[in-house]
């Protein structure tokens, strides 16, 4: 896991992931952050965030900050080790 995506959400930014990171599951869609399969997908994203004013930039704050709380240490370490166990399947399998 790396900590960027939490940082940006506890600082109110919304994150665009890809759904195969590890940190996916942290994402709420359209509320703290976004994901996407293909390129053109990430494009449209990157230009729907870069059409908001300074009103919808400072409501996505709001918005996506919110989800912050839920990042407590124990959902962080709950997190984490459904990482671990997805990574160790992975690894079985190959």
């Amino acid at each position: 896991m790396e900590a960027a995506p939490i940082e940006a959400i506890a600082s109110g930014l919304p994150v665009v992931l890809n759904p195969s990171c590890a940190n996916a599951d942290l994402i709420i869609r359209g509320v703290n952050g976004f994901s996407y399969e293909t390129p053109d997908e990430l494009g449209d994203i990157v230009k729907k965030l870069a059409q908001l004013d300074a009103d919808g930039e400072q409501l996505m704050r709001k918005l996506v900050s919110k989800t912050a709380a839920s990042l407590t240490d124990l959902n962080q370490a709950k997190a984490l080790v459904s990482c671990y166990e997805m990574a160790l399947g992975r690894h079985v399998q190959n």
